[in-house]
């Protein structure tokens, strides 16, 4: 029994606590120092000279690593744990990371289901909280009476006077939203081949949940139908349904807004890869003597039992996979 509790309580983000905690005590001075940010944000010149940048996928594609890669390897902005902490206000976020760490690379490759905060403070994060303020998990469209999100990151842009990066699959499902809100948003759209997807994906539900059968991350439309499926079957429409999608609201954006990688060429390709994504953002990856090199390994190997393997191939064999770019 106790084994389990302890299991429950390293699954809970300590970050999101933090957050509540924090608002909790200090809300009242925080809120004063957001708002004299913001006017002195909306001082400087207007945005044009910067984008957001949205790393889209599957769950379990390989999204956190290529977020990783990207923000210690360019100088941009990101949601980093410290501002996860204090998500309600971004911009005190960021001025505090920027006094603690200055401009010094994360040099973090680890994450837990897309966590860093145990391993740096500096790492980036994902920070479901930061969006959930706008939309309701799993629906595409913004909370129509929350008019604060472009106003937000627009500001984040202009006192930090440089592009912003963000991570967050659900985002994969708000492709109209972000065209909306900023027709030359950046897209990086990460791909990974479905069988090891799907399989990290049962994986991953047992390390969060000990329970192959339930749901998570990412809800397609048809969630539904979906969830009265095996779970191996689960997660293979999961991640077609989600793919299926993001090709259909790929043609809202121009080539150059829009960039396709493949997690195994990321992989095993990785120098080629940056070099790619910072043409692709019109930044030369940094040459900061602190960044530290790393070798990324395929994780590509089969992991389950043998009848799992069997059926995820069956049902991905049954869907046509093959899509435009």
């Amino acid at each position: 029994m106790l084994n389990i509790k302890l299991k429950k309580l390293q699954r809970i983000d300590l970050t999101d606590l933090a957050a509540v905690l924090i608002s909790s005590l200090l809300g009242w001075a925080l809120r004063y120092f957001e708002g004299t940010l913001m006017k002195k944000a909306q001082c400087q010149q207007n945005t044009e000279g910067y984008s957001p940048i949205f790393i889209i996928g599957a769950p379990r594609s390989g999204t956190t690593i290529l977020y990783q890669l990207i923000t210690n390897n360019f100088d941009i902005s990101y949601i980093d744990n410290i501002v996860h902490c204090l998500y309600r206000y971004p911009l005190v976020g960021l001025k505090v990371s920027r006094f603690l760490f200055k401009n010094k690379p994360h040099n973090i490759f680890k994450s837990d289901l897309g966590r860093t905060y145990m391993y740096s403070w500096r790492g980036p994060s994902e920070c479901g909280k930061f969006w959930n303020q706008w939309f309701l998990e799993g629906q595409e469209n913004m909370n129509l009476q929350s008019k604060e999100m472009a106003p937000t990151i627009n500001n984040m842009m202009l006192q930090e006077q440089k592009s912003i990066v963000f991570k967050n699959t659900q985002m994969s499902l708000r492709l109209k939203t972000i065209n909306k809100l900023w027709p030359n948003a950046k897209i990086i759209h990460l791909k990974r081949n479905p069988l090891f997807n799907t399989q990290s994906i049962l994986q991953a539900r047992m390390t969060q949940y000990n329970d192959i059968s339930k749901w998570l991350s990412v809800k397609p439309k048809n969630i539904n139908e979906l969830v009265k499926l095996s779970p191996s079957q689960q997660v293979v429409h999961q991640v077609f349904e989600i793919e299926k999608a993001i090709e259909a609201d790929k043609k809202l954006f121009t080539t150059y807004n829009w960039l396709s990688i493949d997690y195994e060429e990321l992989c095993t390709r990785s120098d080629d890869a940056i070099n790619v994504i910072g043409t692709f953002i019109d930044k030369k990856p940094s040459e900061h003597s602190r960044i530290k090199k790393i070798d990324l390994r395929l994780n590509n190997h089969i992991k389950l039992d043998s009848d799992t393997i069997s059926n995820l191939r069956q049902e991905i064999s049954k869907l046509n996979w093959k899509t435009k770019g």
